[in-house]
């Protein structure tokens, strides 16, 4: 088992690692399309704009996001493969990696399906948004079950904290989720609403364009924060399960831990092995082990 939970280790940290370059490529993008954004006005300014210098800097600078954003994806996949290795004595863990590492391939296929399909417009817009929607959920629950494997592996491990760290990350990018959704359908619902009173006659839309782009700016705000607190506990949470389970490998290796121990925590979930209490048996050698050693009893 020692040696499984050791390849489970290492697929953590790929996966760590992935979500890193992730992150990378996501700050290039933002900081990278402002600054060009900054030298095109400037260059407007002066007189010298060149549009074409800016489309190719753009391109270039999608190039490299997009080589960056794939390196990364690839990485936290080939991470999610190695912990197809968790041993069956984790219980319901292995089963959630399974079905999150299948869901997450299906999710794949339809993205490079899309857009293989933008080159060549075979599909129509119909199946295309469908394909796009059906990666997306996919990827979604992909993401909740890895992370409900992660608090599955914890609690073998006897890491109650990281444990809990699973299920904070799940909760906040839930919220991520629901609070983008919710900027983006505020804004365009004030967007239809504008266009329906200017259609017919009424107010100028702009005061409800700007309500509703208000409320949806501060909507996909919180988004923002949530997302950004999530990923920075995603992160530690991954680095703490390769360590934790590294640990736990090298107590069993070492015979720290009672493998004949069929133990359950309060929820009834079989947390592995027993540590040793060194003290204990101390105390149980010093015990007498005959009838007369007992004071004559």
């Amino acid at each position: 088992m020692s040696d499984a939970l050791l390849r489970v280790a290492t697929g953590f940290k790929l996966a760590l690692y992935g979500l890193l370059l992730v992150v990378v490529a996501v700050a290039i993008l933002f900081f990278g399309a402002c600054l060009i954004g900054v030298a095109a006005g400037q260059a407007q300014q002066a007189g010298g704009a060149a549009p074409q210098n800016v489309l190719a800097g753009m391109t270039g600078l999608t190039v490299v996001v997009g080589l960056l954003a794939l390196v990364g994806s690839v990485l936290g996949l080939v991470g999610r493969c190695m912990c197809l290795s968790t041993p069956e004595e984790a219980g319901a863990a292995r089963s959630l990696v399974t079905a999150s590492v299948a869901l997450e391939v299906l999710a794949i296929f339809g993205f490079v399906g899309n857009s293989v399909d933008n080159a060549v417009n075979v599909l129509p817009q119909e199946a295309k948004a469908a394909v796009a929607l059906g990666s997306g959920l996919a990827a979604m629950v992909a993401a909740i079950l890895f992370l409900l494997f992660t608090r599955s592996l914890a609690r073998f491990v006897r890491r109650p904290d990281l444990a809990g760290r699973a299920m904070s990350v799940m909760w906040l990018w839930v919220g991520t989720t629901l609070f983008y959704v919710a900027g983006t359908a505020v804004v365009v619902i004030g967007f239809l609403a504008a266009m329906n009173n200017a259609g017919a006659g009424g107010a100028a839309p702009n005061g409800p364009m700007a309500a509703a782009g208000c409320a949806g700016g501060i909507l996909v705000l919180a988004a923002l924060v949530f997302g950004v607190i999530a990923a920075v506990l995603y992160a530690l949470l991954l680095g703490g399960m390769s360590a934790a389970l590294q640990a736990y490998a090298r107590r069993r290796t070492d015979g720290d831990y009672d493998d004949d121990y069929d133990g359950r925590d309060e929820d009834g979930y079989d947390d592995g092995p027993r540590r040793r209490d060194e003290d204990e048996e101390d105390d149980r050698d010093d015990r007498p082990s005959r009838p007369w050693d007992r004071g004559g009893r």
